[in-house]
Protein backbone atom coordinates (compact mmCIF):
# COMPACT_ATOMS: atom_id res chain seq x y z
CA UNK A 1 0.00 0.00 0.00
CA UNK A 2 1.42 3.27 -0.68
CA UNK A 3 1.26 5.80 1.93
CA UNK A 4 2.18 9.58 1.32
CA UNK A 5 5.29 11.32 2.62
CA UNK A 6 5.55 13.03 5.58
CA UNK A 7 8.58 15.36 7.45
CA UNK A 8 10.46 12.52 9.15
CA UNK A 9 12.05 13.58 12.57
CA UNK A 10 14.45 15.78 12.54
CA UNK A 11 17.56 15.64 15.10
CA UNK A 12 21.00 16.33 15.02
CA UNK A 13 24.05 16.24 17.15
CA UNK A 14 24.01 16.40 20.50
CA UNK A 15 24.62 19.57 22.42
CA UNK A 16 27.16 18.15 25.14
CA UNK A 17 30.03 20.73 25.58
CA UNK A 18 27.90 23.79 25.02
CA UNK A 19 27.51 26.21 27.18
CA UNK A 20 24.58 28.96 27.42
CA UNK A 21 21.95 29.98 29.52
CA UNK A 22 18.38 31.59 28.57
CA UNK A 23 17.88 35.09 30.00
CA UNK A 24 14.09 37.11 30.79
CA UNK A 25 16.48 40.18 30.50
CA UNK A 26 14.73 41.96 27.13
CA UNK A 27 18.84 42.78 26.22
CA UNK A 28 19.84 39.21 25.78
CA UNK A 29 16.38 37.88 24.96
CA UNK A 30 16.40 35.49 22.25
CA UNK A 31 13.30 36.10 21.38
CA UNK A 32 13.74 39.54 20.24
CA UNK A 33 16.97 38.61 18.06
CA UNK A 34 18.80 35.62 15.67
CA UNK A 35 19.59 33.04 18.65
CA UNK A 36 23.17 31.38 17.61
CA UNK A 37 22.86 27.99 17.15
CA UNK A 38 25.26 27.16 20.50
CA UNK A 39 22.22 28.90 22.33
CA UNK A 40 19.33 26.42 20.40
CA UNK A 41 21.50 23.56 21.68
CA UNK A 42 21.48 24.80 25.04
CA UNK A 43 17.95 25.35 25.39
CA UNK A 44 17.51 22.36 23.74
CA UNK A 45 19.82 20.40 26.13
CA UNK A 46 18.77 22.10 29.24
CA UNK A 47 14.77 21.84 28.50
CA UNK A 48 15.06 17.93 27.63
CA UNK A 49 16.93 17.39 30.52
CA UNK A 50 14.60 19.28 32.76
CA UNK A 51 11.73 17.26 30.94
CA UNK A 52 13.69 13.96 31.38
CA UNK A 53 14.09 14.42 35.60
CA UNK A 54 10.07 14.97 36.20
CA UNK A 55 9.35 11.77 33.97
CA UNK A 56 9.03 12.81 30.44
CA UNK A 57 11.24 11.17 28.91
CA UNK A 58 11.09 8.14 26.61
CA UNK A 59 12.43 6.96 23.29
CA UNK A 60 9.78 8.01 21.50
CA UNK A 61 10.81 11.63 22.91
CA UNK A 62 14.55 10.59 21.24
CA UNK A 63 13.54 10.11 17.73
CA UNK A 64 16.75 10.48 15.84
CA UNK A 65 17.25 12.63 13.24
CA UNK A 66 16.30 11.93 9.27
CA UNK A 67 15.97 15.34 8.11
CA UNK A 68 18.49 17.73 6.54
CA UNK A 69 21.11 18.88 8.87
CA UNK A 70 20.29 23.07 7.92
CA UNK A 71 17.22 22.25 10.62
CA UNK A 72 18.48 24.20 13.46
CA UNK A 73 19.18 21.36 16.75
CA UNK A 74 16.08 23.37 18.57
CA UNK A 75 13.64 23.10 15.49
CA UNK A 76 15.21 18.93 15.13
CA UNK A 77 14.19 18.25 19.10
CA UNK A 78 10.76 19.67 18.87
CA UNK A 79 9.70 17.23 15.86
CA UNK A 80 9.94 13.94 17.16
CA UNK A 81 7.82 12.19 14.35
CA UNK A 82 6.71 8.51 13.62
CA UNK A 83 6.44 6.81 10.41
CA UNK A 84 2.57 6.41 8.99
CA UNK A 85 0.89 2.95 10.12
CA UNK A 86 -2.20 1.19 9.99
CA UNK A 87 -4.46 2.32 12.79
CA UNK A 88 -7.78 2.54 13.98
CA UNK A 89 -8.20 6.29 13.81
CA UNK A 90 -6.51 9.11 12.19
CA UNK A 91 -6.92 12.42 14.29
CA UNK A 92 -6.03 15.60 13.43
CA UNK A 93 -5.99 18.69 15.20
CA UNK A 94 -6.97 22.01 14.44
CA UNK A 95 -4.78 24.58 12.34
CA UNK A 96 -3.35 24.73 8.78
CA UNK A 97 -5.28 23.15 5.91
CA UNK A 98 -2.12 21.07 4.99
CA UNK A 99 -3.13 18.64 8.20
CA UNK A 100 -6.12 18.07 6.75
CA UNK A 101 -5.30 17.46 3.47
CA UNK A 102 -2.84 15.12 4.55
CA UNK A 103 -4.71 13.52 7.13
CA UNK A 104 -7.52 13.13 3.98
CA UNK A 105 -4.92 11.53 1.71
CA UNK A 106 -3.99 9.10 4.49
CA UNK A 107 -7.88 8.10 4.84
CA UNK A 108 -8.06 7.85 0.83
CA UNK A 109 -4.81 5.49 0.93
CA UNK A 110 -6.47 3.31 3.58
CA UNK A 111 -4.07 3.55 6.32
CA UNK A 112 -7.16 3.87 8.75
CA UNK A 113 -10.76 3.29 8.25
CA UNK A 114 -11.76 6.49 10.43
CA UNK A 115 -10.84 10.15 10.59
CA UNK A 116 -11.90 12.40 13.50
CA UNK A 117 -10.46 15.99 12.81
CA UNK A 118 -10.69 18.90 15.13
CA UNK A 119 -12.13 22.18 13.35
CA UNK A 120 -11.38 25.64 14.96
CA UNK A 121 -14.08 28.78 13.34
CA UNK A 122 -11.22 29.95 11.22
CA UNK A 123 -10.89 26.87 9.13
CA UNK A 124 -14.87 25.99 9.12
CA UNK A 125 -15.45 27.88 5.49
CA UNK A 126 -12.29 26.05 3.71
CA UNK A 127 -12.84 22.47 5.39
CA UNK A 128 -16.58 22.43 4.22
CA UNK A 129 -15.12 23.00 0.40
CA UNK A 130 -12.67 20.14 0.70
CA UNK A 131 -12.94 17.06 -0.78
CA UNK A 132 -14.85 14.88 2.25
CA UNK A 133 -15.35 11.33 2.48
CA UNK A 134 -19.01 12.53 2.60
CA UNK A 135 -20.71 16.56 2.04
CA UNK A 136 -20.54 18.54 4.62
CA UNK A 137 -21.61 21.76 5.39
CA UNK A 138 -19.88 22.82 8.53
CA UNK A 139 -20.15 26.33 7.61
CA UNK A 140 -24.41 26.41 7.93
CA UNK A 141 -23.90 24.27 10.95
CA UNK A 142 -21.89 26.39 12.85
CA UNK A 143 -24.69 29.89 12.29
CA UNK A 144 -26.45 28.82 15.45
CA UNK A 145 -23.07 29.46 17.44
CA UNK A 146 -21.10 33.04 17.80
CA UNK A 147 -17.67 32.98 16.37
CA UNK A 148 -15.79 32.62 19.56
CA UNK A 149 -17.67 29.64 20.22
CA UNK A 150 -17.15 27.67 17.38
CA UNK A 151 -15.05 24.47 17.31
CA UNK A 152 -16.04 21.09 16.42
CA UNK A 153 -15.13 17.37 15.95
CA UNK A 154 -15.65 15.90 12.89
CA UNK A 155 -15.88 12.23 12.40
CA UNK A 156 -16.03 9.92 9.14
CA UNK A 157 -16.45 6.85 8.35
CA UNK A 158 -18.04 5.77 5.56
CA UNK A 159 -20.76 6.76 5.16
CA UNK A 160 -21.13 8.37 8.35
CA UNK A 161 -20.31 11.70 9.36
CA UNK A 162 -21.05 12.63 12.92
CA UNK A 163 -20.54 16.30 14.27
CA UNK A 164 -19.71 17.19 17.71
CA UNK A 165 -19.40 20.80 19.64
CA UNK A 166 -15.77 21.22 20.92
CA UNK A 167 -16.55 24.60 23.55
CA UNK A 168 -12.22 26.42 23.13
CA UNK A 169 -10.78 27.36 26.07
CA UNK A 170 -7.40 29.47 26.44
CA UNK A 171 -5.09 26.23 25.79
CA UNK A 172 -6.27 25.02 22.66
CA UNK A 173 -3.75 22.00 22.10
CA UNK A 174 -5.04 21.13 25.67
CA UNK A 175 -8.78 21.29 24.85
CA UNK A 176 -8.19 19.09 22.07
CA UNK A 177 -6.61 16.35 23.33
CA UNK A 178 -8.79 16.49 26.53
CA UNK A 179 -11.61 16.63 24.34
CA UNK A 180 -10.60 13.66 22.46
CA UNK A 181 -10.02 11.27 25.52
CA UNK A 182 -13.44 12.51 26.49
CA UNK A 183 -14.18 11.18 22.20
CA UNK A 184 -11.90 7.89 22.94
CA UNK A 185 -14.42 7.30 26.14
CA UNK A 186 -16.88 6.55 24.27
CA UNK A 187 -15.47 4.94 21.58
CA UNK A 188 -14.13 1.78 23.41
CA UNK A 189 -13.30 0.27 20.22
CA UNK A 190 -10.86 2.53 18.56
CA UNK A 191 -7.06 0.71 20.43
CA UNK A 192 -4.53 3.20 18.06
CA UNK A 193 -4.48 6.20 16.87
CA UNK A 194 -2.47 8.25 13.95
CA UNK A 195 -2.14 12.07 15.48
CA UNK A 196 -1.71 14.48 12.77
CA UNK A 197 -0.42 17.68 13.40
CA UNK A 198 2.83 20.23 12.12
CA UNK A 199 6.41 18.93 12.74
CA UNK A 200 6.92 21.42 15.47
CA UNK A 201 4.45 20.96 17.67
CA UNK A 202 4.94 17.38 18.14
CA UNK A 203 6.90 16.83 20.92
CA UNK A 204 3.86 19.06 23.01
CA UNK A 205 1.12 16.79 22.02
CA UNK A 206 2.86 14.07 22.76
CA UNK A 207 3.33 15.29 26.52
CA UNK A 208 -0.32 15.98 26.31
CA UNK A 209 -1.19 12.47 24.80
CA UNK A 210 1.08 10.82 27.94
CA UNK A 211 -0.06 12.22 30.72
CA UNK A 212 -4.09 12.08 29.29
CA UNK A 213 -4.88 9.55 27.06
CA UNK A 214 -5.15 5.97 28.22
CA UNK A 215 -1.73 4.06 28.29
CA UNK A 216 -3.21 1.15 26.63
CA UNK A 217 -3.99 3.52 23.58
CA UNK A 218 -1.04 2.89 20.83
CA UNK A 219 -0.35 5.90 19.40
CA UNK A 220 1.50 7.52 16.04
CA UNK A 221 2.38 10.94 15.72
CA UNK A 222 2.41 12.01 12.10
CA UNK A 223 4.03 15.42 11.03
CA UNK A 224 2.24 16.96 7.79
CA UNK A 225 4.22 17.96 5.01
CA UNK A 226 4.06 21.86 4.41
CA UNK A 227 2.91 23.46 1.60
CA UNK A 228 5.93 25.07 0.87
CA UNK A 229 9.86 24.14 1.20
CA UNK A 230 10.94 25.16 4.45
CA UNK A 231 11.42 25.07 8.32
CA UNK A 232 10.25 27.03 10.89
CA UNK A 233 12.23 30.08 12.25
CA UNK A 234 14.06 30.21 15.42
CA UNK A 235 11.16 32.75 16.58
CA UNK A 236 8.34 30.45 16.46
CA UNK A 237 10.96 27.69 17.53
CA UNK A 238 11.88 29.24 20.67
CA UNK A 239 7.64 30.37 21.56
CA UNK A 240 7.04 26.59 20.81
CA UNK A 241 9.63 26.22 23.42
CA UNK A 242 7.83 28.49 25.55
CA UNK A 243 4.68 26.99 25.07
CA UNK A 244 6.31 23.08 26.14
CA UNK A 245 6.92 24.63 29.47
CA UNK A 246 3.96 26.24 30.11
CA UNK A 247 2.13 22.67 29.14
CA UNK A 248 4.18 20.50 31.54
CA UNK A 249 3.18 22.95 34.20
CA UNK A 250 -0.27 22.72 33.66
CA UNK A 251 -0.27 18.90 32.66
CA UNK A 252 1.17 18.84 36.40
CA UNK A 253 -2.19 19.77 37.80
CA UNK A 254 -4.26 18.57 35.54
CA UNK A 255 -3.43 14.69 35.13
CA UNK A 256 -3.94 15.07 38.46
CA UNK A 257 -8.03 16.02 37.82
CA UNK A 258 -8.19 13.92 35.14
CA UNK A 259 -6.45 10.64 35.80
CA UNK A 260 -9.43 8.33 37.48
CA UNK A 261 -11.43 9.38 34.84
CA UNK A 262 -9.56 9.37 31.86
CA UNK A 263 -6.60 6.47 32.77
CA UNK A 264 -8.79 2.98 32.18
Amino acid sequence: MRVPSISRPRGSGGSEGVEGKYSPNQSRCPLGQAPSPAALCAYHHQLNEFLSSMGYRDRALETPNQRSQRVSPLHAWLSPADAPRNADLIFVLAGGMHRKEYALDLLRQGVAPRALFSVGRFEIRRFSKMALPVPLDLLKLAQELPPPLRHYFVFFQDPLVQVEHVPPQGFGTLTEIEALARWLDKNPVINSVLVVSSDAHLRRIRMCCRALLSPKLELAFLAAPLPFSGDGTPKADLLELFKLAIYWVLLKFRSRDSHDRIRR
